[in-house]
């Protein structure tokens, strides 16, 4: 099962890295250091959601210069098409709603 989209956060205290892949089926993958990777069906109504955030806020980033990476903060990196976009910790707008999003999936990988 292929990727639509991968979103990848890293730094944080810890400087640990997860991610979740996010499949035109409305299945998520999650792989998060703190237990082994999983994969959870999203109601058709979330995943049309997380799919319409991950789009907006992929084209913002692409318009976009990063922040410089600053300690102890997350960084994500969407990638889909083949092609990556940055997102800092204190991104607005679409990247904004996507992180809140990606940081309830990653979190719910804790034990």
């Amino acid at each position: 099962m292929d990727s639509t989209w991968r979103i990848t956060r890293s730094g944080g205290f810890a400087g640990a890295e997860e991610s979740i892949g996010i499949h035109a089926n409305g299945t998520v993958t999650i792989d998060s250091f703190l237990r082994e990777a999983r994969q959870i069906r999203l109601p058709e109504a979330a995943s049309g959601r997380l799919h319409e955030a991950v789009e907006a806020a992929w084209v913002a980033a692409k318009s976009e210069s990063p922040s410089a990476a600053q300690p102890d903060r997350y960084v994500y990196v969407v990638e889909g098409n083949g092609v990556a976009a940055t997102i800092s910790e204190d991104a607005e707008g679409a990247a904004r709603t996507l992180i809140s999003m990606v940081d309830r999936l990653l979190d719910s990988a804790a034990p």
